[in-house]
């Protein structure tokens, strides 16, 4: 097997799937032998378990003749500086904020929208200003109507 960086569960996990797939052993056979649960290891080759016990990672490996080697990590240039480019990659971020649902706002400094991303109400011309004496007329015609 090749040397393979793994910078996180879910690489170090695939690495130790492909040696074990590579030495024609059953996931049964490795963890009964690492002395880890079966379903532990399924766990850990899918990249689950972030925060495995380093013991149980270490006997695993030991069963299929691997070993954790460390070395300074190797910087990779930025795409932009490889590209050439001024303008940075657009972010996952940015890129989630364009297509999220958000109601737009005219330039003019229109009213704001709700929370629910409606627009604010038109109010009704016909009602006038609501005033002590319509407010009062409107319950004593609403009463009267039987509403």
């Amino acid at each position: 097997m090749t040397t393979v960086v793994a910078r996180d569960a879910s690489e170090l996990g695939a690495a130790v799937r492909t040696a074990r797939l590579s030495r024609g052993t059953s996931q049964a056979e490795v963890a009964h032998n690492a002395r880890v649960g079966r379903q532990w290891l399924v766990a850990f080759e899918a990249g689950d378990k972030a925060s495995a016990p380093f013991d149980m990672v270490c006997r695993v490996l030991a069963e299929l003749e691997l070993e954790v080697t460390l070395a300074p990590m190797q910087r990779v240039a930025s795409p932009d500086a490889t590209l050439g480019r001024s303008e940075p990659v657009i972010s996952a971020s940015d890129i989630i904020a364009r297509y999220t649902k958000t109601p737009a706002v005219q330039a003019s400094g229109a009213q704001g929208y709700d929370k629910s991303g409606r627009a604010p109400r038109e109010p009704n011309v016909t009602e006038g200003p609501a005033t002590p004496e319509t407010s009062v007329r409107a319950r004593i015609d609403g009463e009267a109507s039987g509403d």
